[in-house]
This record gives structure tokens, sequence and C-alpha cells, in this order.
């Protein structure tokens, strides 16, 4: 979503066209060798069903102290933390968007980690370029996704990303051409009429 800053004047400095994503996503997390986290995972998912993110970041960092190196906690838990950084972002109060920067890199360091432990898995590599797209860093989030498109060439979430990615880096036309093979999907088809 667009992330519009303003100085105190409360006058757009950006309001640069960008691209509506998929959500990123939360993975399943495998308790069979530790039942005892149970009730933070409930809590966690019930926590992110309620978009209450600072709630959710710390159930799974709870969990992550735990079952350390395991990708869908350290998913769940670094995305916690990016829907976290945007909600700061976006906030009226300067000093939450001054701290939402801080919340993107920890973001992306958990997203990090989860895809070392798990470089196949896509839901992990699709909200590590999510969260170094919104974050402003473009040419890193390309990077990924071309590492998850190249294994992934028919994902809807993962061309769209990329055309948002392009629209980043002033490359519409090409953001058009990508998206144009994906119509038919609702974000896809709002992205299409944005790029007109």
């Amino acid at each position: 979503n667009l992330v519009k800053t303003t100085n105190s004047a409360g006058m757009d400095k950006s309001s640069v066209l960008s691209l509506e994503l998929h959500p990123a996503r939360a993975l399943d997390v495998d308790l069979s060798n530790n039942p005892e986290c149970r009730e933070d995972l409930e809590l966690g998912y019930f926590a992110i069903a309620k978009n209450s993110w600072s709630e959710a970041a710390i159930k799974f960092q709870k969990i992550a102290s735990r079952m350390p190196g395991d990708s869908s906690v350290y998913n769940n838990y670094g995305l916690a933390l990016l829907q976290r950084a945007i909600e700061m972002a976006k906030d009226e109060d300067e000093s939450n968007q001054m701290m939402a920067n801080s919340q993107f890199e920890s973001a992306i360091l958990a997203l990090r980690e989860a895809a070392k432990s798990a470089p196949e898995e896509s839901t992990i590599l699709l909200n590590l370029a999510h969260a170094l797209l919104v974050s402003g860093r473009s040419e890193k989030a390309m990077k990924i996704i071309h590492v998850h498109n190249t294994k992934h060439p028919n994902s809807i979430e993962g061309a769209n990303l990329e055309a948002a990615a392009l629209v980043s880096l002033g490359q519409s036309v090409n953001a058009k051409a990508k998206l144009t093979m994906f119509k038919g999907d609702s974000i896809v088809d709002e992205n299409l009429a944005r790029l007109l």
C-alpha cells in the first residue's frame, strides 16, 4: 500500500504511484516436538486474526526462543513485525513513523532467518521481498523476487511483487507487461487500472 510521508506542514513529500500488494501470509507451525508452545501459538494466531500485531510479535518471539531456527515461527514473527512497521509508518504521530524503520529492520532480520532455514519455502520468500519492498529496498526486494519467480513462474503474488518493485524503480511499462499475464486476480486488476 502507498505509505505517504508528510512534512510538519502536512504537505505530501511523496505521492509516488505504488501498487497494491497481496497480504503477507503466516505459516502453520509444527509443534510435535514442542507441545508446551501450543497456548502461545494459538494466542499468536488469534492476535494475527485480530490484527493485533504487537501481541502476535510477542507470542511468536516467545515461541522462537524455544524453537530456534524454526522457519515457520520466524516467518510468523517477521510477519507480525512487518505489519506493525507498516501501521507505524502510516501513523499520524511522527515519533511512531520514526520507529517504523527499526521495526522494518527487525521484520527483515526475522524473515531472513526464516529464509535461511527454509530457502525453498515460497511464502517466506514472498514475505521477505514484501518487507524489503515496503521498507524502500526495491533492488534487494527484486533479487529475492527473482529467486522466487524462477522457482514459481506462475505465482500471481510473485508477479505482482515484481511489478510493484518495477514501479518503485520507475519501470511502469515493464510492470504493466508483467501484470497483463495475470489478469483476473482482483489485486492485479486493480494495479493494472492504476498503470493505465
